[in-house]
Parts: C-alpha cells; structure tokens; sequence
C-alpha cells in the first residue's frame, strides 16, 4: 500500500533476540513517530535508547554478548 511521504506516523520498533530462543520476551521498545518527522533519529535518540537499554534490555540478558550496529545513538560517550 503506498502512503504519501510526510502523510502519517512511523512506527518505531527495536527489540532483543536471543540465538537460543528467539525475541526475549517483554524488551521491546515500540512508539509511534511523530508525523511530519523526516529523521527517525530525532525521536529514538541516545537518551531513548540508553533508556530502554538499562531499564530493559541489561534486566532481561545475561550471560552473552550484546551486538548494535553503528547508529550515531549507539556511539554516545557515557560516564
């Protein structure tokens, strides 16, 4: 179905998955974008996303390795 660009909301949808056993229950993080809003990154930002991670995803992983891809949110310097 086309949908003209700028004419509704993105849906926003980021998740964990374990080699064993698939997407791990309860860590998703999904919102609906603003409309109008060209760049994604505005919204799933470096403060989003490091919330979700430590309120989320380090709560429900253990033991294994966590791989991001190089997203400019992913590359934030923390204290």
């Amino acid at each position: 179905m086309q949908v003209p660009p700028g004419k509704c909301g993105r849906l926003i949808v980021t998740h964990v998955r374990s080699r064993e056993t698939g997407l791990v229950a309860d860590a998703a993080l999904v919102f609906i974008g603003q409309k109008g809003s060209g760049d994604y990154h505005k919204e799933i930002c470096s403060e989003v996303w490091l919330k979700w991670l430590e309120e989320t995803v380090l709560l429900k992983v253990s033991g294994g390795v966590l791989v991001f891809h190089r997203a400019p949110y992913h590359l934030v310097l923390t204290p």
